[in-house]
């Protein structure tokens, strides 16, 4: 219930502040909140629209980041788990060659034809996307909208974090957290750290954090946690963290769409057999199709082949399996040769 939401929202927003910013912080206490929050961050994740409540709290996501480098292994693992429920990309901008239907008009101004904008060549970042449900709006409308609602006025879905979060949580500090020994010893803390240092760097376009990761081993450890997700197992062995195929697949098409493309060629059989799953929802699905096209648009014609194939094995060969296997093939590669490398 929403008021409830609200309610449980601003006491552990207003406890978190209290505790954080004492003199003498209550360090016991503080973990118990922490907890409260993962807690309430889970319950959020069933509604967006509850979610992007939370993360209109701009002092909530400040506190969060300054108990994240607390130097205390419980909370910073805690904290990293509540923000992972918020790091969800905003929307894309588009370029010239983004498809967009026929006399679309920004919903925000209510003017303009954005297929023929998006189209023009003197103004071809002017469009912006939403990665969901792909509708589009004016890259200046969509900065005021999503300022103020933080959501796709057409499917609400989050565009989360906004500019001011992610400034406050640059992918250079979260690196230097993996650095410290009570982070480095914990596998599942360093995994959920470097996605989020996946999604500030890929917004930043900072190379150089996506390498160090690749240095780290974390690219490996992506494929690894993919194949353990789409099995509905736990990642690593033994740790009772089970990570989500379509959640994943975002920071694998980050990494795709900037030049890490061919070192996560073997996330591809397990995203698509994810896909053709019965528990894949139509989002989730969105997501994960999003991942292969990157893949397929930034390695070499052989890719292609190699998904096709895939996704023959993961449809199966009877009358469903057919069906799905024809539409997925025309959702995936229509549009794969059209992603900007």
């Amino acid at each position: 219930h929403m008021p409830c939401v609200d309610t449980l929202l601003s006491i552990v927003e207003e406890d978190l502040f209290l505790f954080s910013y004492a003199g003498q912080c209550d360090f016991e206490r503080l973990e118990c909140l922490c907890v409260e929050l993962a807690v309430l961050n889970a319950v959020l994740a069933v509604s967006s629209h509850a979610r992007g409540r939370a993360c209109q709290k701009e002092r909530l996501i400040r506190v969060l980041v300054r108990v994240l480098f607390s130097r205390t292994l419980v909370l910073t693992d805690l904290t990293a788990e509540a923000l992972s429920h918020l790091a969800v990309p905003d929307c894309e901008e588009n370029t010239k060659s983004a498809s967009l239907p026929e006399n679309e008009t920004c919903c925000v101004c209510l003017e303009g034809n954005l297929h023929q904008v998006s189209h023009d060549l003197c103004s071809e970042l002017s469009i912006w996307r939403c990665r969901v449900c792909h509708r589009g709006l004016h890259k200046t409308c969509a900065e005021s909208w999503l300022a103020q609602k933080r959501s796709c006025p057409y499917c609400r879905a989050l565009q989360l974090p906004d500019r001011e979060v992610k400034d406050l949580l640059g992918s250079e500090k979260l690196l230097s957290l993996l650095e410290l020994d009570y982070v480095a010893e914990k596998v599942p803390l360093c995994f959920r750290i470097s996605l989020l240092v996946v999604h500030l760097a890929a917004w930043k376009e900072d190379i150089s954090a996506l390498q160090a990761l690749q240095e780290r081993g974390f690219l490996q450890q992506l494929v690894e946690a993919t194949e353990a997700a789409a099995s509905n197992s736990d990642w690593p062995s033994g740790s009772n963290s089970f990570p989500l195929v379509w959640k994943l697949s975002i920071s694998i098409e980050q990494l795709a769409r900037r030049g890490f493309a061919t070192h996560l060629l073997a996330a591809l059989r397990p995203i698509l057999q994810f896909v053709c799953g019965k528990q894949c929802h139509e989002n989730q699905r969105n997501w994960c199709i999003r991942a292969v096209q990157a893949c397929i648009a930034n390695t070499d014609e052989h890719v292609e082949e190699m998904v096709s194939d895939l996704l023959e094995v993961a449809a199966g060969d009877d009358f469903d399996g057919n069906l799905l296997l024809t539409e997925l093939r025309q959702d995936i590669f229509k549009e794969a040769a059209q992603i900007v490398h």
